[in-house]
């Protein structure tokens, strides 16, 4: 569902706060328009296609996560080696 379709259907006019949202429609909308090309097609259950979604969008926008990333990796490496 598109974002504005489900904002339509949930709005109340008299309202000044923002409808209620839950969280995996709320993750569905956010990879329908940061990933729109995002398929998964490991078999995997629900919540870890959610991990990886919210990884995939850390990774392509937040640079802060991409270096974080880059040294726990590098640690991991090195766990590894030892």
């Amino acid at each position: 569902m598109k974002a504005l379709e489900w904002l339509e259907k949930h709005i109340e006019e008299d309202n000044l706060c923002a409808p209620e949202m839950d969280g995996q429609t709320a993750l569905n909308m956010l990879r329908e328009y940061l990933l729109p090309d995002y398929y998964c097609a490991v078999p995997q259950n629900t919540k870890q296609v959610n991990t990886d979604i919210v990884f995939t969008m850390l990774k392509k926008y937040s640079k802060r996560f991409r270096k974080e990333y880059k040294m726990f990796m590098k640690e991991l490496k090195k766990v590894e080696r030892s």
